[in-house]
């Protein structure tokens, strides 16, 4: 009998204890006093193709300063005791070398083997140059702002057969766009930005004085603008050869 009613005593006390317990967190662990940490960001798998490319530019890197390097300890050499003149690269140029024939390999096409010509990501390729062309409108010197801010300069091209490649390229716009021309003072005449004067013979036509101080180039042709009219631009630099 006394074991009976302290059974009953032992039960109506762990019921009361049981009741009289915080209820647990939905985010509690089994077995732990602890809740789960939340809000902690799970960490994505990398991105390998980025990775590849960075590895191969880092590569590219390193080989480059080596080379350099080495260029540079034989220049300071003795000509008798040094390497100079050999024709074979050295063993950091054979890495530049070959990480060299690795990019011609992935970004050439096939019928151009022995290498190929890059332009910068949105560049357009044109003959050894590269071109890129502004979708908003400015004035001249505006123009000549931005292409040197891009570490280019506005296009120039030569003679006519490089006016005919920047039109195909441009695919024969019916627009006008600033190019590196103009009358830097009354009296000057017509001036690249690069100082040069233009040689007229190989153009089509010859702007004259003209009724603007800045060449726009349209179709297959320059014409005289006022500099402060609002036009697109082109920026061009030299392409890279791999």
């Amino acid at each position: 009998m006394e074991d009976q009613d302290g059974y009953t005593a032992l039960e109506q006390w762990r019921k009361r204890g049981a009741a009289g317990s915080p209820p647990s967190s939905p985010g509690a662990a089994v077995g732990s006093g602890f809740p789960e940490p939340r809000g902690v960001p799970t960490t994505a798998p990398p991105h390998r193709p980025r990775c590849l490319l960075g590895a191969l530019t880092a590569a590219l890197a390193l080989s480059l300063v080596l080379c350099v390097s080495w260029w540079v300890a034989e220049r300071a050499q003795p000509e008798a005791t040094s390497g100079w003149g050999n024709t074979s690269l050295g063993p950091p140029c054979a890495s530049l070398d070959g990480t060299f024939r690795e990019l011609r390999r992935i970004l050439c096409p096939l019928r151009e083997a022995e290498g190929c010509r890059l332009c910068p990501v949105g560049w357009m390729l044109g003959r050894t140059k590269c071109y890129w062309v502004s979708e908003r409108m400015n004035s001249w010197h505006g123009s000549r702002e931005d292409c040197g801010d891009r570490g280019a300069a506005m296009a120039m091209p030569w003679d006519k057969d490089e006016l005919d490649s920047l039109n195909e390229t441009l695919r024969k716009p019916t627009r006008h766009f600033w190019i590196g021309l103009s009358v830097p003072a009354p009296g000057m005449g017509w001036t690249w930005v690069n100082g040069s004067r233009p040689d007229w013979s190989r153009f089509p036509q010859d702007l004259g004085e003209g009724p603007g101080a800045c060449g726009a180039l349209k179709g297959d042709r320059i014409d005289p603008r006022a500099c402060d009219t609002g036009l697109q631009w082109i920026c061009q630099t030299e392409s890279a050869r791999i």
